[in-house]
């Protein structure tokens, strides 16, 4: 799938009622979704939740992130902390 150039200015597009000037309009594919569990981490006495696992089908995501991934809310997760990408290429 071809990227879309950014917007100029935050213009809508025609069908599109929401103006975002701070974020350029593309599209990507998503790979994989991956979620984890507490557990504790070898050596520490500590839960970790990074041990993440691939996701099969369809997920769902709202603004606290991934339903069934569980993570530290000391140091992740939250409205601000939600979700992690990485661009491949």
């Amino acid at each position: 799938m071809a990227q879309k150039e950014p917007t100029a200015g935050g213009v809508p597009d025609s069908d599109d009622t929401t103006v975002t000037p701070d974020l350029p309009d593309f599209s990507d594919i998503i790979l994989e979704v991956r979620t984890g569990k507490m557990k504790p981490m070898p050596g520490l006495k500590v839960l970790s939740g990074i041990d993440k696992g691939v996701v099969e089908g369809p997920v769902h995501v709202n603004e606290l992130g991934i339903q069934g991934d569980e993570h530290d809310l000391t140091f992740h997760g939250g409205v601000d902390k939600a979700l992690h990408g990485c661009k491949l290429g």
